[in-house]
């Protein structure tokens, strides 16, 4: 029988089919010589199923060599001679008790149901069903590289974030209730659009959401109340920050940070900052000091993430959070000591640090503080 310990769960697949082909068909066992090269066949064309570098067309004709190897392998080889009867005749063989075909016992071993065709016909076709396993596409094994530890909302961009226990995650962002994540913006009497790198005090602006009006609240001035739907009656500017959203985030809707990496350029500093000076949405712990930067596909719960690319960092960071005055120095400073981008990618960062990672949606769930984070790509 095929040693199975040392594959993977795909080869493990494809051997367990021709295993069972042989248990349920009774064929006579091969010599341990020619057993030995085809099963390195099938093994070696596993491999190149889930390479990479397989197109459609070389997967087809590997897929059709996995099939011909497993027909091969579990050949019978000569038909046994029977009796030969008086008169020249051949004495009918004993008719073999009905036993389970090799398609079912091989499906089931799969984990599929089905009979396939007899004869050539049902290895080919399971050896299809090995090449669909083996096939780069199927879900492996979850690895769990972090959990949520805070979620925060930030609806108007440059003001104050709202921390959340779950949102729901849409292609623009966070969602809770009437709140998503920068969907509104600060704007002069010229339309041109305000930040905090003009403006620092806008992070001493909090932000309320009660029914249907949403309370601007900041120390020594009266709270503003705006409705949440805009009155038709007004002048509506749409201001498109992207091409691709009207939400108004720097670059993606999700920004995560891990507390690690945070924890790792506090070590660095003097005084310390916090989370929210980075302004991520979804902050992680339980992770390696930037781990983040090596994600590219990530599961949340059972909201899907894909990596776009590094957050760049400016002068915003520098902002003290608690008074509303710029620096202009740290942590931005130190972070340009040890987080600059390698020479290929000064076209696209400049001689901006990258701290933290950004993210687009792939598949829309709720997120929630607690989450496990699992890694699909890397």
């Amino acid at each position: 029988m095929l040693t199975r310990s040392p594959l993977s769960s795909r080869e493990a697949a494809a051997y367990c089919l021709i295993s069972d082909f042989k248990i349920a068909l009774g064929h006579r066992a091969l010599q341990p010589r020619r057993r030995r090269q085809r099963a390195k066949t099938v093994r070696s064309l596993c491999h190149h199923l889930r390479s990479p570098a397989c197109g459609a067309t070389a997967g087809r004709r590997a897929r059709s060599r996995l099939g011909s190897a497993a027909s091969r392998l579990c050949s019978p080889g000569r038909r046994p001679r029977l009796p030969r009867a008086r008169g020249g005749l051949r004495a009918p063989a004993p008719t073999p008790p009905p036993a389970p075909s090799a398609g079912s016992l091989a499906l089931a071993r799969l984990g599929l149901r089905g009979r396939p065709r007899p004869g050539s016909l049902g290895v080919a076709a399971l050896g299809e069903v090995a090449w669909r396993r083996a096939r780069p596409g199927r879900r492996r094994r979850l690895q769990q590289v972090g959990t949520v530890a805070r979620l925060w909302i930030y609806p108007v961009k440059s003001c104050k974030g709202v921390p959340v226990s779950a949102a729901e995650c849409t292609p623009l962002g966070l969602l809770s209730g009437h709140l998503r994540d920068r969907f509104w913006l600060v704007i002069n009497k010229e339309g041109n659009v305000v930040t905090a790198c003009q403006e620092p005090c806008l992070v001493l602006i909090s932000l309320t959401c009660d029914g249907d009006a949403l309370t601007l609240s900041a120390a020594y001035t009266k709270d503003l109340q705006l409705p949440i739907k805009t009155p038709t009656t007004n002048a509506v500017r749409k201001c498109r920050y992207n091409d691709k959203c009207d939400a108004h985030s720097d670059a993606s809707p999700f920004s995560i940070l891990s507390e690690a990496s945070l924890a790792d350029l506090n070590s660095r500093l003097e005084k310390k900052v916090e989370a929210a000076n980075f302004r991520p949405n979804i902050l992680i712990s339980g992770c390696g000091v930037y781990a983040e930067d090596s994600w590219d596909e990530l599961l949340i719960g059972d909201v899907g993430l894909k990596r776009v690319m590094a957050c760049s960092r400016c002068i915003f960071t520098t902002v003290d959070l608690d008074t509303g005055i710029t620096s202009r120095k740290e942590p931005l400073e130190t972070l340009k000591s040890y987080l600059q981008c390698g020479p290929c990618e000064q076209k696209l960062y400049g001689k901006s640090p990258l701290f933290g990672q950004y993210f687009v949606l792939e598949s829309p769930e709720t997120v929630k503080v607690g989450d496990p984070m699992y890694l699909l790509g890397q």
